[in-house]
């Protein structure tokens, strides 16, 4: 018994610290992150990238009473080595809860008017959602960041044709996808340009889409991603999208200062 226990008992730690060490099994999806994905093409073409922006309301700001500058999580060269420009990109953003108690929906729409005042959106709110379709969407979406191992603040590109891309998992219209599963796309693209606007939306089952504030996305230059809430007192969005840049500007420059005399 003791030489059956000393042969086998090497084995099992040797596999559950296998276990252990896999990013997938030490990054759950976590209720109410937010992801971020891009996509270009129909599953043949170049990879997804997908980004766990963490905690709607703690880390991007949703009800908050500032923008939020999270340019940090976003890699515009990255982006642009990927596809080459926002031309023909989509760009989304998706979260929620699937569980009974606290169930709930995030997902963008593109902004194509009103960018005066972030309190008021200038897209089209998703239509409403019963509690089932609601759950299977937020599943799909946590089943896809199990599988990339992604937490908040990481990011990941992928494959299209990988059974864990954000193409098959989030705009695809076969089940399970958050598309199919739920009957809303929260995909928006632009045909050219280097910005994009994305309103942010959130319900609860069976309840109305509420707006809840926008993301702006510049991708030339050093790039910069915004989020303003719906109930930040800004006089316009394109003056603090610009804010933004400039703010991302000096801390960039500051940092590689800092750097460059620590060496």
């Amino acid at each position: 018994m003791k030489k059956f226990l000393n042969t086998i008992l090497p084995g099992v730690a040797i596999a559950a610290a296998a276990l252990l060490a896999s990013p997938a099994s030490q990054a759950a999806y976590v209720a109410n992150d937010l992801i971020l994905g891009f996509n270009k093409g129909s599953g043949a073409g170049p990879a997804d990238y997908v980004i766990d922006l963490g905690n709607a309301n703690s880390v991007v700001g949703v009800g908050g009473t500032a923008s939020v500058n999270l340019s940090s999580f976003f890699n515009v060269g990255t982006f642009n080595g990927l596809y080459g420009g926002l031309a023909g990109v989509s760009m989304s953003v998706v979260g929620g809860n699937g569980a009974t108690a606290g169930r709930d929906l995030y997902m963008t729409s593109l902004r194509t008017s009103n960018l005066g005042s972030p309190t008021i959106s200038g897209s089209t709110a998703p239509l409403a959602l019963a509690s089932t379709p609601m759950a299977n969407g937020v599943n799909d979406l946590s089943s896809m960041i199990f599988g990339l191992g992604l937490s908040a603040g990481g990011s990941a590109t992928i494959a299209q044709s990988d059974a864990n891309s954000f193409f098959n998992n989030v705009l695809g219209t076969t089940p399970p996808s958050f598309f199919a599963d739920t009957g809303r796309n929260p995909s928006g693209s632009v045909a050219d340009g280097t910005v994009i606007y994305e309103d942010l939306y959130r319900a609860v089952p069976n309840g109305a889409f509420t707006y809840v504030g926008v993301f702006a996305l510049d991708v030339s230059g050093n790039g910069s991603l915004m989020f303003t809430a719906s109930t930040v007192p800004e006089p316009s969005i394109a003056s603090i999208f610009g804010l933004g840049l400039i703010g991302g500007w000096i801390y960039r420059r500051a940092r590689k200062t800092s750097t460059a005399h620590s060496h």
